[in-house]
Order: structure tokens, then sequence, then C-alpha cells
């Protein structure tokens, strides 16, 4: 009896992750920038649906920052119409 209940609970979890990334207004693209002396460091470019060339804003953090927590920012800018770009 809990393998059917448990499978169920796993298609719908699936199903509604699946809806959600499809409701999301924004693209997110993550990639790597190479600094300094071949160091590669992680970034982040939120671009609004549908994804055309627009302006791009380059958003930098600190080194006490992170990238999770820049993210209402991104998303600031990201509605604005503008591509913001994080590093």
């Amino acid at each position: 009896m809990r393998r059917p209940v448990t499978a169920v609970l796993v298609v719908g979890f699936l199903c509604a992750l699946v809806w959600a990334k499809a409701k999301d207004p924004f693209v997110r693209e993550r990639f790597s920038v190479r600094i300094g002396a071949g160091e590669r460091t992680k970034a982040v470019a939120v671009l609004a649906k549908p994804v055309s060339r627009r302006p791009v804003v380059i958003y930098l953090q600190d080194a006490g920052a992170d990238l999770e927590g820049s993210g209402l920012r991104l998303r600031q800018l990201a509605e604005l119409g503008v591509a913001a770009d994080f590093f």
C-alpha cells in the first residue's frame, strides 16, 4: 500500500516542478568567467522571457555576498526589461 502512494506523491511533485518551471517568467543561465591569473568565478545571467536582445546590466557583488542572496536584486533588474549578469 505504501509504494503506490509514494509513487503517486513523487510523480505529483515532479509534475509540480515542471509546471512551476514553465510558469517562471525568467530564464537563468549559469556560467563561469575567467578572472585574474586563470581563476574562474561563477556567474548567472537572468533574462526575462521571451529571450531577445535587450540592454544588459552587469551586477558585481562584493566578496562577502553569495550568489543566492542577490537573487532579489537580479529579479528586479530583469523585471525592468534588461538582461542582468551577476558576477
